[in-house]
C-alpha cells in the first residue's frame, strides 16, 4: 500500500474498512477468504445502494488485498467475480453524466475572431493560451497547471513541456505546428 498515491488510498480507503467490518460480522479471514464470501460483501455493498462504478472500485481495493488460495489471480481478475461486476453493469449500468458532445469546432473558432496576438491583453494571452494547452495537448487540468517556462523547450517546429511534479502517470507533453499552432502563442506569451 506504499505504492498507492493519496487520492487511491482515499478511494480505497472506505472499502477496505467496509470490508474489514464485513469480515468481523461475517467471521471471515481478512486476506485469504472463501471467494463467495468477498463476492457476497460486493453484492451487499450493491444490495446498499452503491453503482456499478462503486461496486467496480471496492473490487479493485480487495484485488489489493486479498489472496486468495491457490491462486496467482488478483481477485478482480478471477472469472466468477468478473462475472459479477459484469452483471451488476447489466443491471445498473454506468452511463455518462452528459449525453451530447459539444462541438470542438466552436472553441476552436473563438480565437479566430479575437484581435492578433501582439494586440491581446496578458490576460486574454494567457487565457487563450491555456485553452490551447488543454486542447492540443488532452492532459488533466491538474497537468496543465504544472507547465511551467522553466520545464519548456521551445524550437521553431515543436514545445515540449517536462512535468516534474506528481501528476496522473504520463509522458512528455509536444506540441507540434498546425493550422491552430500554439508556438506563436507561446512566443508571444514568452515575450
Amino acid at each position: 500500500m506504499a505504492s498507492w498515491r493519496e487520492g487511491t488510498k482515499a478511494e480505497y480507503d472506505p472499502y477496505i474498512r467496509k470490508w474489514l467490518d464485513f469480515c468481523m460480522k461475517v467471521k471471515c479471514d481478512l486476506v485469504t477468504p472463501p471467494v463467495p464470501t468477498a463476492i457476497d460483501f460486493l453484492a451487499s455493498s450493491f444490495d446498499g445502494g452503491l453503482s456499478y462504478a462503486s461496486v467496480n472500485t471496492a473490487c479493485s481495493a480487495l484485488s489489493y488485498v486479498l489472496l486468495i488460495e491457490n491462486s496467482k489471480i488478483p481477485f478482480g481478475q478471477l472469472p466468477p467475480v468478473k462475472h459479477f461486476v459484469k452483471g451488476i453493469f447489466e443491471l445498473k449500468p454506468s452511463l455518462p453524466r452528459y449525453r451530447t458532445v459539444w462541438n470542438v469546432s466552436t472553441v476552436f473558432n473563438y480565437p479566430r475572431c479575437q484581435p492578433n496576438i501582439a494586440d491581446l491583453s496578458l490576460k486574454d494571452l494567457s487565457l487563450r493560451l491555456t485553452l490551447l494547452l488543454l486542447l492540443l495537448s488532452g492532459q488533466h487540468c491538474q497537468t496543465v497547471y504544472y507547465f511551467t517556462m522553466d520545464n519548456m523547450e521551445l524550437s521553431e517546429d515543436k514545445c515540449v513541456f517536462k512535468v516534474t511534479d506528481k501528476v496522473k502517470p504520463g509522458k512528455d507533453i509536444i506540441f507540434h505546428p498546425s493550422s491552430m499552432s500554439i508556438i506563436p502563442m507561446k512566443e508571444g506569451y514568452v515575450q
